[in-house]
C-alpha cells in the first residue's frame, strides 16, 4: 500500500509542479499500468520523469507507449518494462547506465538528445527527441500487447496483479494498524 501511494503521491506533485491536472496525471500512470507491461511504480516513475521535462500529462502518456513497443521489440535484458522505466530516466539524466539495456535505437535518441540540449536548450531537445520516440514507436506499433502474449509476461502480470492486492489489503487495515501502532507506542512510552 505504502508504494502504491508513494507512486501517486509522485505522480500528482509532478502533476502539480508542472501545471497539469492532478487527477489526469494519476488516470494516466493506473492506465499506462493496466495491460500488466508495467508496474504502477514503473509507469508512474516514468510519467513523473517525463512531466518533469516539460511534456504535458498526453505527451507523456504516448512517450511511454511508444517506449513500451520499442522496448518489447529491443529490449537485450529480458525485462523490457524495466528497460521502459529506466531507459526515459537515463535519457532525460543523461546517464549512460541506465541507457545500457535500450535499443541501439533508443540509445541513439538519448546520445542526440545529449547533444542537442547543448546545442538548441532543453525545451527544443525534449521534442525532438519526442517526435523521434514517437516516430520509432510507430515501427514496433504492437511490439508490445505482443510481448505481453509471452510466458514471461504472464508471470510479470501475476506479480503485478498479486501485488495490487497485496496494496488494496494493506491500504483497507492501514487505519486499523495506526491504531495498533499508537496503542503499542502509549505501552512502549509507558
Amino acid at each position: 500500500a505504502d508504494k502504491l501511494e508513494a507512486a501517486l503521491n509522485r505522480v500528482e506533485s509532478a502533476a502539480r509542479s508542472f501545471g497539469q491536472s492532478t487527477s489526469k496525471a494519476k488516470q494516466a500512470a493506473q492506465d499506462l499500468s493496466k495491460d500488466g507491461f508495467l508496474s504502477l511504480n514503473q509507469s508512474a516513475s516514468a510519467l513523473s520523469n517525463l512531466m518533469a521535462t516539460g511534456l504535458n500529462v498526453n505527451q507523456s502518456r504516448k512517450f511511454i507507449e511508444a517506449a513500451k513497443d520499442i522496448s518489447a521489440f529491443g529490449n537485450t535484458v529480458g525485462d523490457a518494462a524495466g528497460a521502459v522505466e529506466s531507459g526515459i530516466k537515463g535519457i532525460i539524466t543523461g546517464s549512460s547506465e541506465l541507457v545500457e539495456n535500450l535499443s541501439p535505437a533508443m540509445k541513439t535518441l538519448s546520445m542526440r538528445f545529449t547533444e542537442n540540449k547543448n546545442k538548441v536548450g532543453e525545451a527544443k531537445a525534449i521534442q525532438e527527441l519526442y517526435n523521434g520516440v514517437l516516430k520509432l514507436g510507430n515501427q514496433y506499433s504492437g511490439d508490445a500487447a505482443r510481448y505481453l502474449d509471452t510466458a514471461a509476461a504472464a508471470q510479470k502480470r501475476f506479480e503485478g496483479a498479486t501485488d495490487a492486492a497485496a496494496a488494496a489489503i494493506g491500504k483497507s487495515l492501514q487505519p486499523a494498524m495506526k491504531g495498533l501502532f499508537s496503542a503499542l507506542t502509549g505501552i512502549v512510552e509507558g
